[in-house]
């Protein structure tokens, strides 16, 4: 896999930078096909190279095609890129939101936590959990459900049946549609997307990850 300093863009334009009081409004992104993607989302059966996790009684609709595009049937929902390209340009289409590695997302509160060694950048529900993507969590005497989502040791996206949180101290800033929070070398971004879920892309590994109130999907390969 390349480094940060080979799959980094540096020709793409500067993205614009906001204060934590400004919101900004993002563009609705087109999605493509993709592959590699581990889902926990609605009403889905899933394709590709991954495992689609779904959960019950929500008032969100997707249709779940052959080539994984996802129809979205209502406003305001978000929907999840399904490639590393789609959730590049997320991030690339966002404003910056500076100064702070926290924050929580609008509209359905997804806590996160960005930065750069092993297992920092991570997001979590506030009491929402899923199946694990691989029917069993690690752990047989650990939790038995999937409640954070994070780049593990080796810079990939994995789903983590976890029993303790990574919110810690004061409410985070309150991230809006579009805003960004990096990591300090900028090889780890976090987007919220309309709706109130949460894009974070790896540039080193070329990885994703997406979650919302109603699932997650991880993006790898």
């Amino acid at each position: 896999m390349r480094r940060a300093a080979d799959t980094r863009n540096r020709s793409r334009a500067p993205r614009a930078r906001r204060s934590l009081s400004v919101g900004a409004v993002m563009a609705v992104i087109a999605l493509l096909a993709g592959c590699g993607a581990t889902d926990s989302l609605p009403t889905s059966t899933g394709t590709g190279q991954g495992t689609d996790v779904m959960t019950a009684e929500v008032d969100t609709t997707f249709t779940d095609t052959t080539d994984t595009t996802f129809t979205d049937t209502t406003s305001t929902v978000s929907v999840p890129p399904a490639t590393y390209a789609d959730a590049v340009s997320l991030v690339d289409d966002g404003t910056s939101l500076d100064g702070t590695d926290t924050f929580s997302s609008s509209g359905s509160d997804i806590y996160c936590v960005v930065g750069d060694t092993p297992d920092v950048t991570a997001c979590e529900t506030s009491g929402t959990r899923f199946p694990p993507p691989a029917g069993e969590c690690a752990f047989p005497d650990g939790p038995k459900d999937v409640g954070r989502v994070q780049f593990g040791e080796d810079g990939r996206p994995e789903a983590i049946c976890n029993s303790d949180t990574i919110r810690s101290g004061a409410p985070a800033p309150r991230a809006e549609t579009g805003d960004v929070v990096s990591s300090p070398s900028g090889d780890r971004e976090c987007v919220t997307t309309e709706g109130g879920g949460v894009v974070c892309i790896d540039r080193a590994t070329e990885t994703a990850f997406f979650i919302d109130g109603d699932g997650y999907r991880l993006i790898d390969g």
